[in-house]
Formats: C-alpha cells, sequence, structure tokens
C-alpha cells in the first residue's frame, strides 16, 4: 500500500472536516450554529489528531469562509455565502 504524501493527507482531512461541519450546520437551519468543542472531540476521535491541530485546520476553513468559529462561545456558526 503506496503511503500518502503529508500535503495529501492534511488537504484530505481538511476537506472531510469542511464536509462534516457544512453537514451538521445545515441539520438545524433555524440556528445554524454546532458545538466547537464537541467538534474537535469528534475529529480527535476520527482522525486521531491534538486539539490544536484540529483548530490549526478549522482556521484554515475560517479563513477560507467556510464558516465562523466564536471561540469565547464554544461555536461554529454558518456564514451567509455557505
Amino acid at each position: 500500500m503506496a503511503r500518502r504524501n503529508g500535503a495529501a493527507t492534511r488537504s484530505a482531512r481538511m476537506k472531510a472536516m469542511a464536509t462534516f461541519v457544512h453537514r451538521a450546520l445545515e441539520k438545524e437551519p433555524e440556528i445554524p450554529t454546532i458545538s466547537l468543542s464537541m467538534t474537535v472531540a469528534h475529529f480527535e476521535l476520527e482522525f486521531g489528531l491534538k486539539p490544536d491541530r484540529i483548530l490549526e485546520y478549522l482556521k484554515v476553513l475560517e479563513k477560507l469562509e467556510h464558516f465562523i468559529i466564536d471561540e469565547e462561545a464554544d461555536l461554529i456558526r454558518k456564514t451567509t455565502s455557505t
């Protein structure tokens, strides 16, 4: 089995995270928010990554305007363009 390079693995993880978050935000159309801490815990279990690495990936997606992270309120919010 061929090993993937680090960039390909990172890209695949971020795409999987974006898909998961978008689907979760679509489930609640009236209040398009999800818990940041529960999302991070899900990705810890799914990918075996540490929380700081998961937040790094989520912040990259936030910069690309996939969603908005509110660390103070422990929420991920849907953007108007999503």
